[in-house]
């Protein structure tokens, strides 16, 4: 028990000016304090009525307690006074008003000493346990205590004594509950400890504004890591004071420069504030900042924001954090704001969280020609993240006048580059970097996105230079790694599929699909591309493309069917549309598909004899089977000539790897053989046999009789054994006057001789005879002479890679044949 109660206290008090009441409940509180043995106890106990009283602690009793001024003239004697009221505040016996204003006077004499070492931990715990039951309670003294604290945190004329009291209220968890005041005179209500009208009536005079200065004035006081006024404060945030917030533009920025300043000098965050909303969800602080131009200390806030906040309030936000990147071309950029705060805030969004104007920034910013390479590197990966890595199926979506907007191919195109008149200087700035820079894998998923509308949107010319330029992408593709080629080669192969649409244009088809040897994620594509241009329906057959066919048999026959691999659905489906082409030229065609059926014959030859061997083999004899069946079947008999019909007949019936196994070929081939030598008179078994050529004929000038004649030793070689140097020698001295020659051929001569040099070249039983060095180097050289800068060049020379990979020729040939594929499209 408290000796100054025994002996200051109750020597004073005066029973005589006490209700009955009012002594039952001091006999309460004596008990209370075990001063049972005391006069004053006693004296109270005999004056007690027999009927029961209520019991009431009124303002007279508290002074008689509690008003002691003479207690306070001694520090310590003040303290023990102060001390001693715990037990009764602590069971709900509070001072009185004037009590309570004489108690916190003596604690503000006395800050400096509670501050002070020599005050003990214990009594200052004493103290405060006192405050807070009082700024608590339901009574007077509630609202002068809080005054105190209240005036105090936001004291800026004494710092030490308004630290003390903060970190004191933060220890004790002061001013973070509820509080008592007059409603009226006699009533007393309770409120919590929110910044509204009431809380601004009870401690600021109703004065909102005076509040409000006093807070931002306070915001950026405090100690680096330690807490400080709005610690406190933070808690008593609410929609009243949003709503103030928002009807008072000002107000907000001015809260925005001290919460900057609170960062900067105290390093602590406000993002509690930051976060205000009112009754209707908005948020001033956002709409504060999202229209302000921002300095570094704005975009330091906009990183602490709470990324939940509805994105349409976020949107003007981003857009002044992309114009504070821009600014003087990227002047922050190597700011420790921009490495500590901007980058990570880039890092950690989403596509869809960005405005559609961060496209613009990415290509002005990371641009190949006018980029700085520091930036680049770094946006490039930031961006790359965030519109590639993690929409590798499509376009992002990014946010586009306050609404999340799905990007598309034509959109960006028209609104974002604006390049439909200037398509070519636009595609120049990037084709160099090649496909590993993001912003061409951005390009390429732009124009595959496009798909058909590209061609509303550029003209013939630009669409060549795109296919341009996605070709070159695909072929720099070589020197990235394999994410990137997997990524974007199967985009750029859609895009040019879709691009290519000319029939007849083999030389970019070729081109196209030369692509699968790239990387195996688009073989695939390129050869169910090349597919449908050769075997298209659709577009009218020529002489040239059925000569292709037969050349890719070959490739497709010695690679073990992994090089033009529709060559098997040429076979299997285009036998009748042959026979069909061929049977409506009025011209002799005979020349052309005798070539074209011994070639096949060769294929199937040789497929047969290795089929034992090799599993790759017998399809491709079965299929040739196919086609010749369909197209024997369908072609009028008048379009072969004897020789061919002869070549077939032999080949089924006495050749031991003939169409053994094909009854209906075999009988097709037989019927047309009797046909040509059974009913024939034997003046035009005769004639049709003159196509054997086994004379010798004179150079002297060229004409078509001579050129039949070189076309007719080339081609019969492997049976007459005629190898005529002679009249090869004579076609290249006078090549020039050749060359004039084949522009007025009527018989597509120059197809037809190319055709049979090409087979030369291919023939290993004359690239092994020494003997034969001499006929093989001049059909070389006429090749390269003939084909070099014609639109079957790459054809050739990608049919002669093939054979070169496929493995069929020993290495001297393989040499030979890599060096033709090199002069031929140099």
């Amino acid at each position: 028990m408290p000796s100054i109660f025994k002996e200051v206290i109750l020597p004073n008090l005066n029973l005589k000016t006490l209700e009955a009441s009012e002594q039952q409940v001091l006999i309460t509180i004596l008990e209370l304090l075990d001063i049972t043995d005391s006069k004053v106890y006693k004296d109270a106990k005999g004056n007690a009525s027999t009927k029961t009283l209520s019991a009431t602690f009124t303002n007279t009793l508290a002074q008689q307690l509690y008003n002691h001024p003479k207690l306070y003239s001694n520090t310590q004697q003040g303290i023990t006074f102060i001390m001693a009221w715990l037990p009764l505040v602590k069971q709900g016996f509070f001072p009185d008003k004037k009590s309570t204003e004489l108690f916190i006077h003596f604690l503000k004499f006395n800050l400096n000493y509670f501050e002070s070492e020599h005050c003990h931990q214990t009594v200052k715990n004493q103290i405060f346990e006192v405050i807070k039951l009082l700024s608590e309670s339901t009574s007077e003294a509630s609202i002068v205590v809080n005054q105190f604290l209240i005036d105090s945190i936001f004291d800026l004329t004494n710092i030490v004594n308004s630290d003390f009291v903060i970190q004191q209220c933060i220890q004790f968890n002061i001013l973070n509950s509820t509080y008592s005041a007059n409603q009226n005179k006699d009533t007393l209500d309770t409120y919590p400890f929110k910044i509204n009208d009431t809380f601004i009536k009870h401690f600021f005079n109703n004065d909102w504004s005076c509040f409000i200065t006093a807070f931002h004035q306070i915001l950026p006081v405090g100690h680096v890591y330690k807490s400080s006024a709005y610690t406190i404060i933070a808690n008593w945030l609410s929609s009243d004071l949003a709503d103030y917030y928002a009807n008072n533009t000002q107000s907000v920025l001015e809260a925005l420069e001290a919460i900057k300043e609170r960062w900067i000098f105290a390093e602590v965050k406000s993002t509690a504030l930051l976060h205000l909303k009112t009754s209707n969800n908005h948020y001033p602080f956002i709409n504060a900042l999202g229209t302000k131009t921002w300095d570094s200390g704005d975009v330091i806030l906009f990183s602490d924001f709470n990324k939940g906040i509805p994105q349409n309030l976020l949107d003007q936000c981003y857009q002044q954090f992309l114009e504070w990147l821009s600014i003087n071309k990227n002047l922050h950029f190597n700011t420790e704001v921009f490495t500590d705060f901007a980058k990570p805030l880039l890092q950690q969004a989403t596509a869809y969280v960005l405005p559609l104007t961060s496209l613009a920034f990415w290509f002005n910013t990371c641009h190949p020609k006018s980029g700085i390479k520091s930036q680049t590197e770094t946006y490039n990966a930031i961006f790359s993240k965030l519109l590639l890595d993690d929409n590798q199926n499509a376009l992002p979506s990014m946010r586009y006048q306050n609404e999340t907007f799905k990007l598309t191919g034509p959109f960006v195109i028209t609104h974002v580059f604006q390049n439909t008149n200037n398509l070519d200087v636009f595609l120049k700035g990037f084709q160099a970097s090649g496909i590993s820079n993001p912003l061409n894998q951005f390009l390429v998923r732009v124009f595959y996105d496009a798909n058909q509308e590209l061609f509303n949107l550029y003209n013939k010319e630009q669409l060549e230079a795109l296919q341009r330029f996605l070709l070159e992408l695909a072929y720099s593709a070589t020197q990235t790694e394999d994410a990137i080629k997997t990524q974007n080669l199967p985009f750029i192969v859609n895009t040019l599929s879709v691009l290519c649409v000319d029939s007849g244009n083999f030389t970019r088809v070729n081109q196209i699909w030369a692509l699968k040897d790239i990387d195996p994620c688009i073989t695939t594509l390129c050869n169910t591309f090349a597919a449908k241009h050769y075997l298209n329906p659709n577009t009218p057959l020529t002489l040239n493309q059925i000569q292709a066919w037969f050349s890719y048999l070959s490739d497709y026959y010695y690679s073990f069917k992994q090089e033009a691999i529709w060559v098997n659905d040429m076979l299997t489906t285009q036998g009748v549309r042959t026979a069909n082409f061929f049977n409506k030229i009025n011209d002799d065609v005979s020349y052309f598909l005798d070539k074209v059926i011994k070639n096949i014959i060769t294929i199937h030859q040789k497929s047969k004899k290795t089929e034992t061997d090799n599993d790759a083999t017998p399809q491709t004899g079965v299929s040739i089977e196919v086609f010749l069946m369909d197209f024997l079947d369908q072609l009028k008999t008048n379009k072969l000539n004897a020789n061919t019909v002869r070549f077939l007949f032999e080949y089924c019936t006495v050749h031991t790897n003939g169409f053994t196994s094909q009854d209906t070929l075999n009988n097709s081939i037989t019927t047309l053989n009797n046909l040509y030598f059974n009913t024939k008179p034997e003046a035009d078994k005769s004639n049709t046999s003159l196509n054997t050529v086994d004379i010798k004929m004179q150079p002297n000038e060229i004409n078509q009789k001579f050129v039949d004649f070189v076309l007719s030793n080339l081609e019969q070689y492997p049976q007459t054994k005629i190898y005529d140097t002679e009249a090869l020698t004579f076609l290249l001295d006078n090549i020039t006057e050749f060359k004039v020659w084949l522009q007025n051929d009527p018989n597509n001569i120059r197809s037809r001789l190319s055709q049979a040099l090409y087979m030369t070249l291919l023939d290993t039983n004359l690239a092994s005879d020494a003997a034969l060095a001499t006929f093989t180097n001049l059909c070389k050289t006429l090749f390269i002479q003939l084909v070099k800068g014609t639109k079957m060049a790459s054809s050739y020379a990608m049919g002669l890679k093939t054979m070169v990979k496929s493995g069929a020729y020993p290495e001297d040939v393989s040499t030979v044949l890599s060096q033709v594929a090199k002069d031929i499209i140099a």
